[in-house]
């Protein structure tokens, strides 16, 4: 959705800096966290580093990606649109700039969802797990039901 920005020359350059510099940094600590999980011996030999990779990773998305998309996001989607709204006629320039709103949009609500795991994933790490409490069996009887709701004793 970026590509306005980046390859025409159409303007948008004051978001290039938040999409192709900015964005990017919560990856660096997401490719470190996927180099752990990759090797599980590293997470056994080194488990304050994998803690920190992942708070690391947790605070950066959550800041960048979700925190300052609000800010960001929406203004670049109004200028998208009133862009696409005073462009004359239809053609291939129009259907670019609608393209990378209908891209815009989506990439947003992704980054909401992806948001949504970092934040399981935080929770799940500080709210101890429940477990559930088998329940005793009853007694078993040997009475059967009888289908008429009457129990019969079974010889």
């Amino acid at each position: 959705s970026s590509t306005l920005s980046g390859f025409s020359y159409l303007g948008f350059r004051y978001f290039s800096v938040y999409f192709y510099g900015l964005m990017e940094l919560s990856s660096i600590p997401l490719a470190v966290m996927n180099a752990f999980k990759d090797n599980p011996e590293w997470i056994q030999t080194h488990p304050l580093l994998y803690l920190l990779t992942r708070a690391a990773f947790s605070f950066s998305f959550l800041y960048i990606r979700i925190y300052m998309w609000f800010f960001i996001g929406p203004r670049y989607l109004m200028h998208d649109f009133f862009f696409f709204w005073t462009i004359p006629n239809w053609g291939l320039e129009k259907s670019f700039v609608l393209m990378q709103f209908c891209f815009g949009v989506f990439l947003g609500l992704l980054q909401l969802y992806w948001a949504v795991l970092v934040i399981r994933g935080i929770v799940a790490f500080f709210v101890p797990k429940n477990k559930k409490k088998k329940l005793p069996l009853p007694p078993t009887s040997k009475m059967q039901s009888n289908g008429y709701g009457t129990k019969t004793k079974q010889t």
